[in-house]
């Protein structure tokens, strides 16, 4: 199961892979995700909102179940409920993997000891698995390239030349 924040589901769009995650796991959004992602992306006129909000709504679970969200130093709304979903999914013995590619984000997910990937390499974990083939993972990579740090594209380049 992964939980997405907001910079992974967009960032997995932008790459052209999120339909396809979806199909390939299941897919849980916090509510503060689909509101920053689809709502305020809605009023704000971003141009592949209705595309993220078509693939949210038929193929991913937006959690409906009390968050009690609360701000953390350094996150956002969407971080936050994704810490308390994760605490709810732990509680329901599920073993979420988180999907982010914010720093403050990852640096908290890291010191808890919670499972996450970057989308870049949930795109080289989807070409080892072969759900994509090598030249389908590099131009999801370079789709996702202007998005992301030089040293994230290169390193998962580099791993998915390796397979």
């Amino acid at each position: 199961m992964l939980v997405l924040d907001a910079d992974g589901l967009i960032k997995l769009h932008r790459a052209e892979v999120l339909e396809l995650i979806a199909q390939e796991f299941e897919c849980v959004v916090p509510p503060a995700v689909y509101r920053e992602v689809v709502t305020r992306g809605r009023e704000r006129h971003h141009p592949d909102v209705d595309d993220i909000e078509r693939i949210v709504n038929s193929k991913m679970t937006v959690w409906s179940h009390p968050i009690a969200a609360g701000t953390d130093a350094g996150m956002g709304p969407g971080e936050t409920e994704a810490l308390d979903l994760l605490g709810e999914l732990y509680g329901r013995s599920l073993r979420p993997v988180v999907v982010s590619d914010d720093r403050a984000f990852i640096a908290i997910l890291s010191r808890m000891g919670q499972a996450f990937f970057l989308p870049a390499v949930l795109i080289v974990e989807l070409a080892r698995s072969g759900t994509l083939n090598q030249r389908e993972a590099a131009q999801s990579l370079g789709r996702l390239q202007p998005f992301i740090r030089d040293t994230q594209y290169r390193q998962a380049i580099r791993d998915i030349e390796r397979l």
